[in-house]
C-alpha cells in the first residue's frame, strides 16, 4: 500500500484559488475536444479516399509540426506572458478547426486541406504546453503546487474516456455528418478555454530575455537542462520508453485481432485502463513522496504490463487489469515527475526546460510507430510485443541504478 502523508485537506481545495480554477476549466474542455478530433480525423479521411496511407499523412503532418516548433516554442513560452500565449493559441486552434468545419459543410475535404490544418494545430500546441508548465506554478502557492498537478492529471485521464465515448455517439448518431459536428465540438471548446484562460489574474514578472537573441535564450535553458542530473539521465531512457509504447499502440490491435476478439477486446482493454486510472489517480492524489523519483519511474516502469500481457496471450482479464495498473502508474508518474521539474526550475527557465522533454518524446513516437510493421513482419506480433514491453520497462527502471536520481529530494509541502 502507498504510504499517506497525513490526513490533510482534499486536493481539491486547489479549486478555490479562482485563478486555478480557470486554468482547471480551460484545459479540462480543451483536453476533452482534442479526444473527439482523431476519431473524426480517422473516419473523415478513411471516408475520402480510404486509404491509410493519407490517414498517415495527416497524422505525421501534426507530428512533425509539433516537433519542428517545440524547441522554439519553450524560449517564446519564456519570453513572452504564458497566459496571454495559450489564450492567442487556442484561438488560433479555434480559427483553423472553425475553418475545415465550414469546408466539411460545403463539400468534400481534401487531404492536403487536414495534413494543413494537422499542421497548424501541431505548431500551435508546441507554443501552449510548455507555456503550461510554466503558468501553473504562478497561479498556486508552493504547498498547493502538488496537489495542481493531481487535480490536473485526474482531468485529462477523465476527459480520455468521456472524449473517446462522445466521439464514439457522434460518429454513430450523425452518420456521414459526423466528422462535422465533432469539429464543431471542437471548435467550441477552444474558444471555451481562450475565455476562461482570459479571466485569470495572476502577477506574473517582466518576461526574461526579451533583449537577447533566441539563440542565447535557447541556449540558456539547454545549459539549466544539463546542469540537472537527475533530468539528465531520465530524459534519455523516457524516449526509449515513448517508442516501446508506440510500438504497443501499432501492435495491440494487431494481437487483440490475432489472439483475442479484434476490436471489442482492444476497446474494451483501453477503456477499462482508462477509468481505472481515474480511480488510481484519485486514490494517489494526496501521495507525497520526499524521493518522487524512487516512486515515479517503478509507477511508470508498470504500463510495460499490457505488451507483456498480450504478449503471453494471457486472459483478458488479466490484460485489463495490466492496463488499469499501467494507466495509473502512467498518471501518477506524470504527476510526480511534473512537480519535480517545476520545484527544479526557475520560473524563467521552466518551460525551455520542458519543451526539451516534449520534444525527444515528440520524435521517438512516430519512429516507434514507424517500426512497429517491421517488427512485425521480423518476429512476429508476439515477440515483438514482448520486447516493446521488456524495452519499456528496463528503460524507465534503468535510472534508478544513478545516484542523482535515486537521491533527488523535495520538501512535503
Amino acid at each position: 500500500m502507498i504510504p499517506a502523508e497525513r490526513p490533510a485537506r482534499r486536493f481539491t481545495a486547489v479549486l478555490n484559488v479562482p485563478a486555478f480554477r480557470h486554468y482547471f476549466v480551460a484545459r479540462t474542455v480543451s483536453q476533452f475536444g482534442d479526444r473527439l478530433v482523431p476519431v473524426a480525423l480517422a473516419f473523415a479521411v478513411l471516408r475520402a479516399t480510404h486509404s491509410a496511407g493519407d490517414l498517415s499523412l495527416v497524422l505525421i503532418s501534426s507530428a512533425a509540426a509539433q516537433l519542428a516548433v517545440l524547441p522554439a516554442g519553450g524560449v517564446i513560452a519564456d519570453r513572452w506572458p504564458r497566459r496571454s500565449l495559450m489564450i492567442v493559441t487556442d484561438l488560433a486552434q479555434f480559427a483553423v478547426t472553425a475553418a475545415v468545419l465550414v469546408a466539411f459543410l460545403l463539400g468534400p475535404v481534401s487531404v492536403a486541406m487536414l495534413a494543413v490544418a494537422g499542421a497548424a494545430q501541431g505548431a500551435a500546441a508546441a507554443v501552449f504546453q510548455p507555456a503550461a508548465t510554466g503558468l501553473v506554478p504562478a497561479l498556486v502557492s508552493p504547498g498547493q503546487l502538488a496537489d495542481a498537478n493531481a487535480l490536473s492529471q485526474v482531468s485529462e485521464a477523465t476527459t480520455r474516456v468521456a472524449g473517446l465515448a462522445a466521439a464514439g455517439v457522434l460518429a454513430a448518431a450523425a452518420g456521414s455528418r459526423g466528422p462535422a459536428w465533432t469539429f464543431a465540438a471542437d471548435a467550441a471548446t477552444f474558444a471555451a478555454s481562450a475565455i476562461s484562460l482570459a479571466r485569470i489574474r495572476v502577477a506574473q514578472p517582466p518576461p526574461s530575455g526579451r533583449s537577447a537573441r533566441w539563440r542565447t535564450d535557447l541556449h540558456a535553458g539547454w545549459t539549466a537542462f544539463r546542469g540537472c542530473p537527475w533530468i539528465c539521465v531520465v530524459t534519455p531512457v523516457l524516449l526509449l520508453a515513448d517508442f516501446g509504447y508506440a510500438v504497443f499502440i501499432v501492435l495491440g490491435p494487431l494481437a487483440c485481432l490475432r489472439y483475442y476478439h479484434g476490436a471489442v477486446t482492444w476497446s474494451a482493454v483501453s477503456a477499462i485502463g482508462a477509468a481505472g486510472s481515474v480511480a488510481g489517480g484519485l486514490a494517489t492524489a494526496r501521495f507525497r513522496p520526499r524521493h518522487p523519483l524512487r516512486w515515479a519511474l517503478p509507477a511508470a516502469a508498470c504500463f510495460a504490463l499490457p505488451p507483456l500481457a498480450l504478449a503471453a496471450r494471457l486472459p483478458i482479464a488479466a490484460v485489463a487489469a495490466g492496463s488499469v495498473l499501467g494507466e495509473t502508474g502512467l498518471l501518477l508518474f506524470a504527476r510526480l515527475y511534473l512537480t519535480a521539474l517545476q520545484r527544479t526550475f526557475a520560473p524563467a527557465v521552466v518551460s525551455r526546460v520542458s519543451s526539451f522533454g516534449l520534444t525527444g518524446s515528440a520524435a521517438a513516437y512516430p519512429l516507434g510507430l514507424a517500426c512497429a510493421a517491421p517488427l512485425d513482419g521480423a518476429v512476429t506480433v508476439g515477440p515483438a510485443l514482448g520486447l516493446a514491453g521488456v524495452a519499456m520497462m528496463v528503460s524507465i527502471l534503468g535510472p534508478l541504478l544513478a545516484p542523482s536520481t535515486r537521491s533527488f529530494e523535495q520538501s512535503i509541502e
